[in-house]
């Protein structure tokens, strides 16, 4: 297989259900490691969860040989698209790429999201959530939740939802306003260990009373995490919540409190 014989040859990666499919073939040398990776595509639900364990054992088993102190060259089939590497749901690893890109092409890169796409992503796993909730299956509750907050796809939406409402900063003095600016908070998104920011108090004057009131703003980075997981964590809260229950509920309201009592009297 080599012109010179190796120390070692290390088959899989450790991890019994995703060494079944004989997709990772490391050979050891004197300097270095030479990994010769398959990485599976994530096509169904099923399939996604298992790129998930996948990317998930790939990291830990290359973090183990980087810390031999021996060189680490990684080859093979990585399943990422060409036009879009960085970042990609397809990506194995979050790369670290941003030395190799123009700002026009981050941009780019942004600016040509799918949007119909990444909604329709979402949708389909918080509805994916709400029939694992109704089945009482936490495990699958669990993988579902750790799909959602990691999707690149979804992380996007994130972003988008933060840097296009209010642009009051927080105690970082950071503004995603760019196309750029934007694309690379995604990859900065659900990064451990994460540890929210303080609050920039902030003075409004009452307009009738004259009086001062104080509000907290988070820094854009915390509410953009807040809204990945509550992307995770809406699906739940709805499938659970009482039927007749109207506050602080996504598309109701007091209108539709005020219709049930109608109903009701």
């Amino acid at each position: 297989m080599t012109k010179k014989e190796p120390l070692n040859i290390i088959y899989g990666l450790g991890e019994k259900e995703i060494d079944a499919e004989g997709r990772v073939l490391t050979v050891e040398f004197q300097k270095f490691f030479v990994v010769n990776c398959y990485v599976p595509r994530a096509g169904s639900l099923e399939r996604k969860e298992f790129r998930r364990k996948f990317d998930d054992a790939l990291k830990i088993f290359a973090k183990k040989l980087l810390d031999s102190e021996k060189k680490v060259i990684m080859c093979g089939d990585f399943n990422v698209l060409r036009t879009e590497i960085y970042g990609s749901d397809h990506a194995p690893i979050f790369l670290e790429m941003e030395n190799f890109y123009s700002d026009e092409d981050l941009a780019e890169i942004w600016n040509k999201t799918d949007w119909t796409k990444a909604e329709k992503t979402l949708e389909e796993y918080q509805q994916a959530l709400t029939r694992a909730v109704h089945e009482k299956n936490p495990k699958k509750i669990e993988n579902i939740q750790k799909m959602i907050v990691n999707s690149k796809l979804i992380k996007r939406l994130a972003v988008r939802s933060v840097s296009s409402k209010t642009n009051t900063v927080g105690v970082d003095n950071v503004r995603w306003n760019t196309s750029v600016e934007k694309f690379l908070a995604v990859g900065k998104l659900n990064k451990k260990p994460y540890k929210a920011s303080p609050l920039r108090q902030i003075i409004l004057i009452d307009k009738g009373t004259g009086k001062e009131r104080y509000i907290g703003m988070p820094t854009m980075y915390d509410r953009a995490m807040h809204k990945l997981y509550s992307y995770a964590l809406a699906p739940i809260m709805e499938a659970t919540s009482e039927k007749f229950s109207f506050g602080f509920r996504k598309f109701r309201s007091t209108f539709d409190l005020h219709e049930k009592l109608k109903e009701m009297l």
